[in-house]
């Protein structure tokens, strides 16, 4: 019930709960996997990001993920700045099932023309006001460029305020996609150095 909820954990899905590819590694990994250049303009809009490329998840943040679903007073939701269509849906729902990781029955996908940062301030404030005793929110997020956004969201002259705290946990993943980001270069310079063999 409504009335029971006092806590909303939102967490981010690429980067955050998902290890998906940026467009600098994905399409070395594309070219590698699929022998052929990134056929299409754009990246974080298209499915096949999500479909044909590997998906892992992040362990640690799946913890926080399965801690906060296990919360008998929290609404666990994943809010994600992927466009929503059929397609994008359902290259969603294959990621988090790709990684092993089961997402919470409420997965937001962006909507409208906002920048994905103010987009997710707006959708939190709509689903907190939905519950009457909310005490706070919790936010992943791994952009660090959004981060003073989310946390402005405190101010309550804030346009989308949402009533309560909104704590905002940064998920640093700059480093690791740097490693990741070389050791898919480094795959694949091995892989042409093994074909001209």
């Amino acid at each position: 019930m409504s009335d029971d909820i006092e806590r909303i954990h939102a967490f981010d899905m690429d980067g955050t709960l998902l290890d998906t590819h940026s467009p600098e590694t994905g399409q070395v990994e594309w070219q590698r996997l699929h022998g052929e250049p990134w056929p299409h303009k754009g990246w974080w809009g298209r499915p096949e990001t999500l479909t044909k490329l590997p998906v892992k998840k992040f362990e640690d943040m799946v913890q926080h993920l399965d801690a906060a679903k296990a919360d008998s007073k929290g609404h666990t939701m994943v809010i994600t700045g992927r466009v929503d269509n059929p397609k994008m849906r359902g290259a969603v729902m294959h990621a988090f099932s790709q990684a092993g990781v089961e997402p919470p029955g409420d997965v937001h996908l962006k909507t409208g023309g906002s920048p994905t940062e103010v987009w997710k301030g707006q959708r939190l404030k709509e689903i907190a006001s939905r519950y009457p005793n909310l005490k706070e929110i919790h936010m992943w997020d791994d952009r660090p460029e959004h981060i003073p956004y989310f946390k402005s969201l405190n101010d309550p002259a804030h346009p989308h305020h949402p009533g309560v705290p909104v704590h905002v946990h940064y998920v640093n993943r700059q480093v690791e996609e740097s490693i990741k980001g070389f050791l898919v270069a480094q795959a694949a310079l091995n892989a042409m150095g093994a074909g001209r063999q």
